[in-house]
């Protein structure tokens, strides 16, 4: 394994890692302050990273635009969807 490939992966996974912790920290700020387990909030993520995806890849739109755009997306389904307790 060469050292470029070495550390690209070594970033990937720190990537991913800091990714997981936000999301597992914004479930648990949800839920202590709702005291609601809250699943929505995993599918507005999924939301997300296909709309910055397909933005990207199909539409043509650079990366920082369709981040923008999946958020203000993201945020107004949030506003549509219902939060029901469990």
């Amino acid at each position: 394994m060469s050292a470029t490939l070495l550390m690209q992966t070594i970033t990937s996974g720190l990537v991913m890692g800091l990714v997981y912790m936000l999301i597992a920290l914004g479930v648990t700020l949800l839920f202590g302050i709702m005291r609601v387990v809250n699943f929505v909030h995993g599918e507005l993520v999924m939301l997300s990273a296909f709309a910055v995806y397909f933005m990207t890849t199909g539409a043509g739109l650079p990366f920082s635009i369709a981040l923008v755009l999946a958020i203000v997306a993201s945020s107004l389904a949030a506003v549509v969807l219902p939060v029901r307790p469990v």
